[in-house]
């Protein structure tokens, strides 16, 4: 049930932006991708409005979403037209190629796979940090309220997306949201399939699938795939504007590009690469690039800024918590955080990190490195070449480089699309050519499949026993403190509050009111006014704290933290009643994990 309403939802959206579009943009593949950044634009703004209007309940998102239905129904039938387009035009594409009827069958049970593993509750970090925890303060707190966390002042739009399907569907219905932008990704690599003239699609779309780092992305609550969608929607937009003139191609590509900008930071790193494609869509002529990157980079501001303004009006900084040292903040202790956050998350610019960062991008499971060499030839091995896709990847490699030395390796997500698609154009030109080197490519992408089914095998293996057994510890032991928060919300008073200091502020299953007090993500505490305990029980009181919940290993890194909270159990206004060893999973994949010391204590109020 939660699957249907989870695409009903993605097809409302759709139909909101097919209202304004459906009369300019005649290509099916065009006009599905232009609906869905329409619309999605426009719930995402009545969202965000009632949001700042504290305003954000479940009566009034209904209201919201009844007005849009209306004028829908009116115009069911050309949206009806418009579904029957694209499906010809689908099944037109998926009968050409090698094999298509064997790879579509083997396509269908991959993504069997990856919606078994979409449709389990949550348990991913990211999710359990600020993904799913944002959205759930959102929706307790009618709208957003600031709070001196790094990770809760980062652009949120699909958060804002998804919302109604939260209200309905849970944190589950999230998940599966994720999992529907799959259909998008493969939308934008047909068109690219007819752009670039390859013929076996199909093989694109599977080897896509097949790569570590979108099972693992598309299958959680994380904003990747949502950036592939909307920065390659806004790609195959801008290839298509008209050479002089502004036209509705240019406006829809750079408001999914601007929409992605306010979903994730990240995003930004493909400026140049757009800004070069403005360039050589113009010809090279002068006039018509300035008229065209002004609209461009105007509806783009526009679109993100308010998330932006947002983070400036809260922190002095509209970036925060990046860019500290250009944008500092009034508060110290934000600054402190800021400077804080992104040395541990983004490392500092040295050879040795970067060296480090190169080294992990080839040996991590998420994403085998030889494609990248083997997309390379495909800019070179067509007439016509291709050179733009590669300096795009260069410009972000660069800038994702420069300002994030540590390089992640599943960012390498963002230009998985353009290298799997001139791989693809390298490996077709070579087998026409009856060249030697056939049968070696052949070989690595057998290899890249047969690793990405044992790699999906491996990672998928828990979720498979969770729909076989239904046993939520299993599923759960990779899960931070989730036994422990059970027990909180079990025991606990429905008006406790707690103060948490635990890794990586994983709280999503935490049903009490919190802040945070680990200084590596949240400015709420000042440790190092913090000189003794009565200091920390005058804070504690002051907040209206009536549990502390730490996890001792992560207290132990801070000196002013630790030495206050060690003091605490030998205080008699403090009283331990939780104490637990647990594992704490490093690497689902991996099946790495460490042990920690947890600890719940009362705080005895006078």
């Amino acid at each position: 049930m939660r699957l249907i309403i989870v695409i009903l939802y993605f097809l409302f959206v759709i139909s909101c932006g097919s209202l304004f579009i459906r009369r300019k943009v005649k290509d099916p593949f065009l006009l599905f991708l232009g609906s869905f950044v329409v619309g999605a634009t426009i719930v995402t703004t009545v969202m965000h409005l009632l949001s700042q209007f504290r305003l954000l309940t479940p009566v009034n998102v209904f209201l919201a979403i009844s007005l849009m239905v209306i004028p829908l129904i009116l115009r069911f039938n050309n949206f009806v037209e418009d579904i029957k387009c694209l499906k010809n035009a689908v099944f037109q594409f998926v009968s050409t190629g090698f094999k298509p009827k064997l790879l579509m069958v083997v396509i269908a049970i991959v993504l069997g796979i990856y919606l078994m593993d979409a449709w389990t509750p949550p348990r991913s970090g990211d999710a359990m940090r600020y993904h799913l925890t944002q959205i759930k303060d959102i929706y307790w707190n009618e709208g957003f309220i600031f709070r001196p966390y790094a990770h809760y002042n980062f652009p949120i739009n699909f958060s804002y997306l998804v919302f109604p399907v939260y209200l309905i569907c849970g944190e589950m219905g999230v998940q599966l949201s994720v999992f529907i932008l799959l259909f998008f990704a493969f939308i934008i690599l047909i068109k690219a399939c007819r752009f670039y003239e390859i013929k076996n699609g199909l093989f694109i779309i599977l080897i896509f699938l097949l790569t570590p780092i979108i099972l693992q992305q598309s299958t959680t609550t994380a904003t990747d795939l949502v950036v592939i969608v909307f920065i390659y929607t806004g790609f195959v937009f801008l290839v298509e504007s008209k050479t002089k003139d502004i036209d509705v191609n240019l406006f829809i590509g750079s408001l999914a590009v601007g929409y992605a900008w306010a979903s994730k930071g990240y995003s930004s790193f493909f400026l140049f690469w757009f800004i070069y494609l403005l360039w050589k869509v113009s010809k090279y002529a002068i006039f018509s690039f300035i008229k065209k990157s002004s609209v461009f980079l105007l509806i783009i501001v526009l679109s993100s800024s308010i998330y932006y303004l947002r983070n400036y009006l809260n922190t002095d900084n509209p970036v925060w918590p990046g860019m500290v040292n250009l944008f500092p903040s009034s508060n110290e202790l934000l600054n402190d955080l800021a400077t804080k956050f992104i040395s541990d998350v983004s490392g500092t610019m040295s050879f040795a990190t970067y060296l480090t960062a190169i080294k992990n991008i080839f040996k991590e499971p998420e994403c085998l490195f030889f494609i990248w060499f083997i997309g390379i030839l495909g800019l070179f091995v067509r007439k016509k070449g291709y050179i733009g896709e590669g300096i795009g990847s260069l410009l972000f490699l660069v800038l994702w480089g420069f300002l994030d030395p540590v390089m992640h390796t599943r960012l390498t997500i963002f230009i998985l699309l353009p290298f799997i698609w001139l791989a693809v154009l390298a490996l077709e030109e070579f087998f026409a050519k009856k060249s030697k080197l056939k049968f070696g490519l052949a070989s690595l992408f057998g290899i890249y499949l047969l690793y990405g089914i044992v790699i999906m095998g491996w990672y998928s293996y828990d979720f498979a026993k969770y729909h076989i057994t239904k046993d939520l510890k299993f599923h759960h032991r990779a899960t931070f403190y989730y036994d422990e928060y059970d027990w909180i919300n079990k025991n606990l008073p429905h008006d406790s509050k707690l103060a948490i200091y635990v890794s990586c502020q994983q709280t999503f299953y935490l049903d009490r009111k919190y802040i945070n007090i680990d200084p590596t993500l949240s400015a709420y505490l000042d440790w190092k006014k913090m000189k003794t305990v009565d200091d920390f029980y005058e804070f504690l009181c002051k907040n209206n704290i009536d549990y502390l919940f730490v996890d001792i290993g992560e207290v132990s890194s801070n000196g002013d933290a630790s030495n206050i909270i060690n003091s605490v159990e030998n205080d008699l206004r403090f009283k331990v009643i939780l104490n637990r060893t647990i594992e704490k999973w490093d690497s689902r994949i991996l099946r790495k994990y460490s042990i920690a010391d947890v600890k719940l204590i009362q705080v005895l109020k006078s």
